[in-house]
């Protein structure tokens, strides 16, 4: 590989690092809206066995745990787009990196230029 292949590559295993932190990133906020999803459902259930069907203050009370619900859900429904975008960016990217990067002979000599060259050696 050349120098300059080499540190396309390496720009891209940098990218690739960044992908995978935003990844982590937006699944820990899915998971954690996934669990606050269950526990409002778990809420709601609960709620419905309580709930009085003649009294309309019972009625009341078990409704207003609903808007709080899809708000929740839709949240949640909101966050998978992005999350999914990162996903195919991420396979689009290291499949790429693959493609150019792996199993390809270089020199350290030339490694070490490039990482010098990025700052990222030292």
């Amino acid at each position: 590989m050349t120098r300059a292949e080499l540190e396309h590559c390496v720009i891209q295993q940098e990218t690739i690092d960044q992908l995978e932190s935003d990844l982590s990133s937006s699944q820990a906020e899915i998971s954690r809206l996934e669990a606050e999803v269950k526990a409002s459902e778990r809420r709601i259930e609960t709620a419905a066995a309580r709930v009085d069907n003649y009294s309309q203050a019972s009625v009341d009370a078990f409704n207003s745990l609903l808007p709080q619900h899809d708000q929740l859900i839709k949240r949640y429904n909101s966050s998978l787009p992005r999350y999914n975008q990162l996903v195919s960016q991420q396979h689009s990217t290291v499949e790429a990196f693959n493609k150019a990067c792996t199993a390809h002979p270089y020199y350290l000599d030339d490694m070490i230029y490039v990482l010098k060259k990025l700052g990222l050696y030292g």
